[in-house]
């Protein structure tokens, strides 16, 4: 696991400003005027400057009232790719409405690069920032978790900024509706048809993710699970409040993805992926499997073996060659 993912969870990302030594930082675009909130930078990553953590302290700020996320941007005029990228956020069509309506953005400029590469090097050890895949963006959740760490080299498309993946970056990690508005109302539909519920948490990146919603809606198994289920999607982290929904039903939350959990109209956990060797996920052994089917025996009343036989070749078709 790379210290970015451990750093999950850690409030308050410290910040870089170039006057670290005593230069005076360029000015930070787009910080709105508010007392800087409770959340503090955290020395032991990096001791920011007053001018620059005063900057993304009001941005978050400002994030948790209008319930944002905060994009803060590390460039200077080492950046080949820096100029690009501001004009692709602030102007893009497919992108600067989503940043404006889903971020605070926050622009620190520094001349210090070797600085700025240790500070990169701190967040993930694979962050090995240089002139040309510069600058290094992270994201914050609106009280101040590091979300995510990156450089350019995944928004560039033949050497060049590109608008489509910097937008699809960020669509990433744009909030949703909250995890437990989406929970309760996807619940009330249970009752009036008569079926359970498959709470799913899953992401954007996470390939097992993608292999169950396949297994449930496009697989020789959708007619049946359907017939007793309703799947509850939850995006893990767009999702706000993701991680405590599914603590409160029992799956293991922080022990990979997809964590499911089948529930009853009235909410009840009746089972999850919480098995005695860890998170099941999307089974992917015939241990898993076979756990996987006796959860749906015991929790879908009057499945078939024919049904069941269905299913279980369904998973199996769905594991990796």
């Amino acid at each position: 696991m790379s210290l970015l993912r451990s750093l999950r969870g850690v409030t308050a990302l410290a910040v870089f400003a170039a006057a670290a030594w005593g230069q005076q930082p360029s000015a930070p675009r787009n910080v709105p005027n508010h007392t800087p909130s409770a959340v503090q930078s955290q020395p032991d990553i990096f001791t920011p400057t007053a001018d620059a953590k005063l900057a993304v302290d009001n941005a978050l700020q400002s994030a948790q009232n209008a319930g944002r996320r905060v994009l803060v941007v590390y460039g200077g005029v080492w950046c080949a790719q820096c100029p690009a990228l501001q004009k692709i956020i602030e102007s893009a069509p497919d992108t600067a409405p989503m940043v404006s309506q889903g971020f605070v953005t926050v622009w620190v400029n520094t001349d210090d690069l070797p600085t700025l590469q240790q500070f990169a090097l701190k967040l993930d050890p694979d962050l090995k920032l240089t002139r040309d895949n510069g600058p290094l963006l992270t994201i914050l959740d609106k009280n101040g978790t590091l979300l995510d760490a990156r450089l350019d080299t995944r928004l560039l498309d033949k050497g060049s900024m590109s608008s489509a993946k910097v937008a699809k970056y960020l669509n990433r990690w744009t909030l949703e509706a909250p995890a437990n508005e989406v929970y309760q109302k996807q619940l009330a539909q249970l009752r009036p048809v008569g079926k359970l519920g498959f709470v799913e948490f899953g992401a954007d990146w996470c390939v097992w993710c993608h292999r169950m919603d396949k297994f449930f809606d496009q697989s020789p198994a959708t007619v049946i699970l359907h017939d007793y289920f309703i799947r509850i999607p939850v995006d893990y982290e767009r999702n706000e409040g993701a991680p405590e929904l599914a603590r409160q039903l029992g799956a293991p939350a922080g022990d990979g993805l997809p964590l499911w959990a089948f529930v009853d109209a009235d909410g009840k956990t009746l089972a999850n992926s919480n098995s005695a060797k860890g998170n099941i996920g999307f089974p992917g052994t015939k241990e898993e499997i076979a756990e996987f089917v006796a959860i749906l025996q015991s929790t879908a009343k009057g499945i078939t073996p024919e049904q069941v036989r269905i299913i279980e070749k369904a998973l199996q078709e769905q594991q990796p060659n």
